[in-house]
């Protein structure tokens, strides 16, 4: 993909909450078309969580989305072409097993 098709991320106050227990409180960022972001933190502090929102695999409970200028926050499933457009990588360190 060329530079001239590539997009902007950008993600206003996103909040997710599971019940009554807040995952995501009030994320914004800004992601360049071309730029790569690399998401660190304990497990269980909202990494996949986040991953998932922008990927429209869960819906934020508030905030705003937007893909280049586009509003994709809330999107019906067979709208949802954007999981194709950001590349999700998981990586968990490797662990030594016990002999």
């Amino acid at each position: 993909m060329d530079s001239a098709t590539l997009l902007g991320v950008r993600l206003q106050e996103i909040c997710k909450s599971f019940g009554s227990n807040r995952v995501l409180d009030g994320v914004s960022l800004d992601i360049e078309p071309g730029e790569f972001l690399v998401l660190l933190g304990r497990s269980g502090c909202g990494k996949t969580t986040l991953l998932n929102v922008m990927a429209g695999l869960e819906a934020p409970t508030s905030g705003r989305l937007f893909i280049g200028e586009s509003d994709v926050t809330v999107l019906e499933p067979s709208h949802q072409d954007r999981i194709s457009r950001i590349g999700l990588k998981a990586a968990t360190p490797r662990r030594k097993l016990a002999r």
